[in-house]
């Protein structure tokens, strides 16, 4: 298995081990509601946070950050206000997209996103980062402080 596959697995069953554990007191302060959310909807923070502390320590030899911004799709808002995602910086010219909460969108059928950045703008796709950090501490309080709620609860 090449360190894509890996990384793609790992992503994969750490989404399915998060997503039982997602409870309202977990949700995104500013997050309204609205009829027909998906399940993952308001919950992109702590899950990104959880998910680049996670990879960081099995894949430690690899380059992590975490982006905060908006997601569009041919110029309309594709999900729903501020997300937060991982960005795995790879390669010296792309990186790869891993979005544990994509399902957001609901106009997707995986709940996740693992792809490079410059295939996701060619089926129109654009994942606009304003904030990048590559250290936790960087991070909103926000998201961190939901992370280690979350952190305990898969701790049960």
């Amino acid at each position: 298995m090449n360190k894509e596959e890996e990384i793609r697995n790992f992503v994969a069953l750490f989404r399915e081990k998060i997503e039982s554990k997602w409870t309202p007191d977990l949700l995104w302060e500013h997050f309204i509601p609205s009829g027909g959310d998906t399940p993952s909807a308001g919950y992109c923070g702590p899950s990104s946070v959880l998910v680049i502390n996670e990879l960081k320590k099995a894949f430690p030899e690899e380059n992590f950050s975490i982006a905060t911004g908006r997601v569009y799709s041919n110029s309309k808002e594709w999900i729903r206000g501020k997300h937060v995602w991982v960005v795995w910086h790879h390669n010296l010219k792309t990186a790869t997209i891993i979005d544990v909460t994509a399902d957001q969108s609901r106009n997707i059928d995986e709940k996740i996103i693992f792809e490079n950045i410059d295939n996701l703008a060619h089926k129109g796709i654009n994942y606009i980062a304003y904030r990048l950090q590559r250290s936790i501490e960087d991070v909103d309080d926000s998201s961190r402080k939901r992370a280690e709620i979350l952190e305990k609860m898969l701790a049960v």
